[in-house]
C-alpha cells in the first residue's frame, strides 16, 4: 500500500497531546511526519514505540522532533537502554511543531506514537516530604520519570506489624516504558529505610517490608541512571490480603478451581503456597504457573509441584518450553484432591497467576497392532497415555504418495504431557518399521 504520512510541512496527519497514532514504515529510510500542537512552557514527551514493547513490529525506531518550518529542534535513537525512540521538551513558543516516525537503518513496520503533556502532572511530582501525590495500600499509580535523576515521591500510609510489598513496574512487564527503575522506601521524615534495583532476576524493583510503626511513609520512583519512561507503582498488604499466608501443607484452606486461576504471591526464598485442587480419574489436566515472563505477576522463576492428597509430589516442572515459568501435564489415577504447590527457584520472590484447566478425558489403552483403532489425522493431533512400561500405541494414518511428513511426539519437554522421553516409530501398512527417532 503506497505511503500515506508525507514526510514534509504539508501532513495533514496529527498526534493529539495526551493521545497517540499508529502508522507504518513502509520501506528503508521512509519518515512520517505528524502535527503537534505545543503550548509555550510546558513540558512534553513523546514517544515512538514497537516491538520491543509489544505496541508494533518496527525493531529500531528513530524519532525528531521539528519546528514549524520543519527544522529539526531534537532527536532520539535508542532510550533508555532499549530500541525504542522517547523525546522530553519544554516548547519556548506555542503553536504547531512535527514528530517524524522513522525505521533505524532498513527498520520497518508498524509503530505507536505518543505525545504526552508532563508538566504540573506525572513528571512533577516532588522528590520530598512536601509531595501531595500519594498510592493507596491495594492500589497503584502510573507516573512518568522524565529526565536523568527524576525522582518521584509517593506517600503511603501503613500499619504497624503489617508485611507490605512495593513495586515498581516498567517494560520488562508491558507495564510502562521505564526500562530499569529504581525503588526507595523512606520514612515519614524522608529517610531512606530500604532500597531495590533489580528484583528478581529482572530490571524492574520490588521491596517488601514490615511496617514497625503506623503513620506516613514515602516511595520513590526513579529510572537507573539517565533511565526515563513511564512506570506503574503498586502497594499491597500481605497480611491482611493473605497472599503470602497460603500453607504450605495438606491443611490449607486455599483451593484453585478447574477452568480457573488464583493470584498470589511468593513472600519469602524458600516459600511454598499450597493450592488443593479436585481432579477427576482418567481426565488429563494442565496447570500453568506464571508470572513476569506472561506478565500475569512480578515472579520471575517458577517452580510447580503436584502432590497427591497425602502430600506426596507426582509432578513436578521448573521451566516449560524455554521459559521460566512452570507447566505441568497430569492424567488423573483416581478421582479426589490433590494439591498444587507454587514456589520460586532460589531466592526469587514476586507475585504469581496459577491457572488450572481440564484437557479431557483420556480414552482406553490404544492396541500395538494394525487392528488398532486410533487414528491421527493430517494436519491434526491426537492426546495419548503410555501406562504401564513397554507400552505402546499405535494409531492409523493415511499418506500421500510423493508428499513429504513430519511427524511430532511431545511431552515434558515442551509442555505437552508428562512423558520424559517419547519413543516414535513409523511403521508400513503390514506393521513393518520403516522410520524411528529417539531424541530429535
Amino acid at each position: 500500500m503506497a505511503d500515506i504520512v508525507p514526510a514534509n510541512t504539508g501532513t495533514g496527519s496529527t498526534v493529539s497531546v495526551g493521545g497517540s497514532v499508529t502508522g507504518t514504515i513502509d520501506a528503508s529510510g521512509d519518515q512520517d511526519w505528524y502535527q503537534v500542537t505545543l503550548v509555550a512552557g510546558r513540558q512534553y514527551r513523546f514517544d515512538l514505540q514497537g516491538a520491543p514493547s509489544g505496541q508494533g513490529t518496527l525493531g529500531d525506531s528513530v524519532l525528531r522532533l521539528l519546528n514549524g518550518s520543519g527544522v529539526e529542534i531534537d532527536l532520539n535513537d535508542d532510550s533508555g537502554g532499549t530500541l525504542e525512540s522517547s523525546i522530553t521538551f519544554t516548547a519556548s513558543l506555542s503553536g504547531t511543531y512535527f514528530l517524524s516516525a522513522q525505521g533505524y537503518a532498513s527498520s520497518t513496520g508498524t509503530f505507536r506514537l505518543g505525545a504526552t503533556d508532563i508538566t504540573g502532572g506525572a513528571g512533577d511530582v516532588p522528590a520530598n516530604t512536601g509531595t501531595g501525590s500519594s498510592v493507596a495500600v491495594g492500589g497503584s499509580v502510573t507516573g512518568t520519570i522524565g529526565f536523568g535523576g527524576d525522582q518521584d515521591w509517593y506517600q503511603v500510609t501503613l500499619v504497624a506489624n503489617h508485611q507490605y510489598r512495593f513495586d515498581l513496574q516498567g517494560a520488562p512487564s508491558g507495564q510502562g516504558t521505564l526500562s530499569d527503575s529504581v525503588l526507595r522506601l523512606l520514612n515519614g521524615s524522608g529517610v531512606e529505610i530500604t532500597l531495590n534495583d533489580d528484583a528478581g532476576g529482572t530490571l524492574e524493583s520490588s521491596i517488601t517490608y514490615t511496617a514497625t510503626q503506623s503513620g506516613t511513609y514515602f516511595l520513590s520512583a526513579q529510572g537507573f541512571a539517565s533511565d526515563i519512561g513511564t512506570f506503574r507503582l503498586s502497594a499491597t498488604d500481605l497480611t491482611s490480603s493473605g497472599s503470602g499466608d497460603v500453607p504450605a501443607n495438606t491443611g490449607t484452606g486455599t483451593s484453585v478451581s478447574i477452568g480457573g486461576s488464583v493470584a498470589g504471591t511468593i513472600d519469602t526464598s524458600g516459600d511454598q503456597d499450597w493450592y488443593r485442587v479436585s481432579l477427576v480419574a482418567g481426565h488429563q489436566y494442565r496447570f500453568d504457573l506464571q508470572g513476569s515472563t506472561s506478565g500475569q505477576g512480578t515472579l520471575s522463576d517458577t517452580v510447580l509441584r503436584l502432590l497427591d492428597g497425602s502430600g506426596v509430589e507426582i509432578a513436578f516442572n521448573d521451566d516449560a518450553g524455554g521459559t521460566l515459568e512452570s507447566s505441568l501435564t497430569y492424567t488423573a489415577t483416581q478421582s479426589g484432591t490433590y494439591f498444587l504447590s507454587a514456589q520460586a527457584f532460589g531466592a526469587d520472590i514476586g507475585t504469581f497467576r496459577l491457572g488450572a484447566s481440564d484437557l479431557g478425558a483420556i480414552p482406553g489403552d490404544v492396541p500395538a497392532n494394525t487392528g488398532t483403532g486410533g487414528s491421527v489425522a493430517i494436519g491434526g493431533s491426537v492426546t495419548g497415555a503410555v501406562d504401564t512400561n513397554g507400552d505402546e500405541d499405535w494409531y492409523q494414518v493415511t499418506l500421500t504418495a510423493g508428499h513429504q511428513y513430519r511427524f511430532d511426539m511431545q511431552g515434558v519437554a515442551s509442555a505437552r504431557g508428562t512423558l520424559d522421553d517419547p519413543y516414535l516409530r513409523l511403521l508400513n501398512s503390514s506393521g513393518v518399521e520403516i522410520a524411528f527417532n529417539d531424541d530429535t
